[in-house]
């Protein structure tokens, strides 16, 4: 009995240390999940709030351009005319 007895307690100590390495590679992976989770979703949202931004900017001087050239284009026909 001491040898077999012995081996299952071994048996039961390898099992609690799996479980144990199991159990904290568990709680490890979730805090990878939690600071990964942020990272993947708010990143690519402020680069891609940056792009919309910018591209607003571009919008927005495109068309303030525009309209001034159309501004400058219909005074001088109309000072022509008059």
């Amino acid at each position: 009995m001491g040898r077999f007895g012995a081996a299952i307690s071994a048996l039961n100590i390898a099992q609690q240390i799996k479980i144990l390495t199991r159990n904290i590679l568990g709680v490890a992976g979730k805090c990878v999940l939690l600071v990964e989770q942020p990272y993947t979703f708010f990143v690519p949202n402020i680069f891609r709030g940056i792009e919309n931004v910018h591209q607003w900017i571009a919008e927005t001087t495109n068309r303030a351009e525009r309209s001034s050239w159309h501004n400058r284009i219909e005074y001088s026909t109309k000072s022509k005319l008059f």
